[in-house]
């Protein structure tokens, strides 16, 4: 299990929903144990995990959209799995971006990103859930409890809809 431990600086940068987040990588990010990760904007010119704080560092100026965040940690989420798994003697220490960029760790953590389209897409889909829970009051039994009608053809027309949207 992960959990992600924002700022509030981060979360004000980017409007995020953190604990959404930690429950979809939970989901298919398998670590041998709970793993709670602090997140915070980078004040460097580029993001990294610093192993001995557990922290995610994001530099936001290269971006705060969902799919830059989401990209990013996966790819620091890989680093922090790297070292947990011990793969192999890994050396973080490059003498150029070329030794960096071509080492297998890097190699790795950039093909892990590549599943940021389809978090995004899992994000993106619970969130259109919460808010047509909260459109409809579904947490409330109006029709049960008030003798209350509720026009459940709206929500209906809506889910069709968005239905049609995606495919």
């Amino acid at each position: 299990m992960i959990k992600f431990v924002p700022t509030n600086g981060i979360v004000k940068s980017t409007k995020l929903d953190f604990d959404l987040l930690s429950f979809i990588f939970s989901r298919f990010v398998k670590l041998k144990r709970r793993k709670t990760l602090r997140v915070e904007r980078s004040k460097r010119s580029y993001s990294y995990y610093y192993d001995k704080r557990k922290v995610i560092c994001i530099n936001t100026n290269e971006g705060t959209s969902l799919k830059f965040i989401v990209a990013t940690l996966l790819h620091e989420v890989r680093h922090c799995m790297q070292l947990r798994e011990e793969c192999a003697e890994m050396n973080f220490n490059y003498t150029s971006y070329w030794n960096y960029y071509s080492s297998p760790e890097e190699k790795d953590a950039r093909k892990f990103e590549k599943l940021a389209t389809e978090v995004c897409k899992i994000y993106n889909q619970y969130k259109i859930i919460e808010s047509k829970f909260k459109k409809y009051d579904l947490d409330i039994f109006k029709e049960l409890c008030h003798n209350e009608k509720v026009d459940s053809n709206d929500l209906q027309k809506e889910t069709n809809n968005e239905q049609q949207n995606i495919e």
